[in-house]
């Protein structure tokens, strides 16, 4: 999806995704513009900000639930902060729980 956002570019300002993509989406993947315009901008998320995260999703070792929740938990993180948080998370294994002391420190 990612990869389909970035062959088609928004044509104004401030959008982040062309006119019509997620309505393509959703057609190809039988789910609403909305479900369709969310997870696009999470893909995107992913390759541009959490991209270890979409390669251990890529590589089975968490699934499709866990990503949304890290791009979820991430969003109002800077970079850095993200990718702190991203990395400890991870290494946590596929199953960890609790986010309480992951996210007790992250940089600032």
């Amino acid at each position: 999806m990612a990869r389909f956002a970035e062959l088609s570019p928004p044509n104004r300002d401030g959008i982040r995704v062309a006119d019509g993509a997620a309505e393509e989406i959703a057609i190809e993947t039988q789910v609403s513009p909305r479900v369709a315009l969310a997870k696009l901008l999470q893909a995107q998320e992913m390759v541009n900000r959490l991209p270890a995260t979409l390669a251990a999703l890529e590589a089975g070792d968490i699934d499709a639930d866990r990503t949304a929740t890290m791009t979820k938990q991430t969003a109002v993180l800077s970079d850095d902060q993200a990718q702190w948080v991203e990395q400890r998370v991870l290494e946590r294994g596929p199953r960890a729980e609790g986010r309480s002391s992951v996210l007790s420190s992250p940089p600032t």
